[in-house]
């Protein structure tokens, strides 16, 4: 696997992590759409779920940037993902349901390799530092031509 494919696997998983941490709030709000109830909790419920999403999806956003701080921010969002999925993983068994407890597993492989990607896998911080060069010289590439656009007389 290189660096890149790997950036982009961490990538996604913070990003479907996020979704699906806002999606009971947006099932809410659908709900309450469609049958026209009036719920006091509706908005607090749904801003919950949104502000708990960010965790995931600032990391996704400043890693696509190659941002060097958002590697250390998608570690530690990603050690939150493993403690939850082993967390509901260890109660389904300690709740006397450890035929569930295998629904964790997959969550448990994810977030797994999504840190092990960000703390050891080497290619991937390359790939963050071809990206974050990538990214200056385009905005560098903007600001020179808007600047070019700006010393430009007009046109009447």
């Amino acid at each position: 696997m290189t660096g890149e494919r790997a950036l982009v696997a961490v990538i996604s998983i913070l990003w479907i992590t996020a979704a699906l941490i806002a999606m009971p709030g947006v099932f809410l709000l659908g709900s309450a759409i469609v049958t026209n109830e009036d719920n006091p909790d509706l908005w607090p419920q749904i801003i919950r779920g949104i502000v708990s999403s960010l965790w995931f999806a600032v990391p996704a956003v400043f890693l696509a940037r190659g941002s060097r701080v958002a590697r250390g921010f998608a570690i530690f969002a990603s050690l939150i993902g493993l403690a939850a999925a082993l967390a509901f993983t260890v109660g389904m068994t300690a709740g006397g349901a450890p035929e569930f407890a295998l629904l964790g597993a997959p969550f448990v492989l994810v977030f797994l390799f999504s840190t092990w990607a960000l703390v050891f896998y080497r290619d991937l911080r390359d790939a963050l530092q071809q990206r974050l060069e990538k990214w200056n010289a385009a905005e560098k590439a903007r600001l020179q031509e808007l600047e070019d656009l700006m010393n430009e007389p007009s046109e009447k």
